[in-house]
């Protein structure tokens, strides 16, 4: 399973961790966090600064995005190796009424 798991801290502050994040085991992770209105587009992306190991390893990326208005958004993860098959990592939040939670996608390996 490739999960975000969320919870609201001191109101303007969003805590992610996004679990079981695949990267190859030689790769550096990077990520981008982008805004569209009420959606947010975190892109994940590996450096190699070598030659790719012949592994992939199951990693927790953590996230804080600060000064984010209370509402609903949606949250969209671009995962390196997520296959065309799978679903994309996608959550829509309501950082009111539910200031804490977990989605999940499953993962074939």
């Amino acid at each position: 399973m490739s999960c975000l798991e969320y919870e609201v801290v001191n109101d303007t502050l969003l805590h992610l961790t996004h679990l079981n994040a695949e990267f190859n085991c030689c790769s550096e992770a990077r990520s981008n966090i982008m805004f569209n209105g009420r959606t947010i587009f975190i892109q994940e992306t590996e450096y190699l600064p070598g030659y790719p190991c012949l592994c992939n390893c199951l990693i927790d990326l953590e996230f804080e995005i600060v000064r984010l208005v209370p509402g609903t958004y949606t949250i969209i993860v671009t995962e390196p190796h997520r296959r065309p098959s799978e679903e994309v990592l996608s959550c829509t939040i309501d950082l009111i009424s539910q200031p804490d939670g977990i989605c999940c996608v499953e993962r074939i390996r």
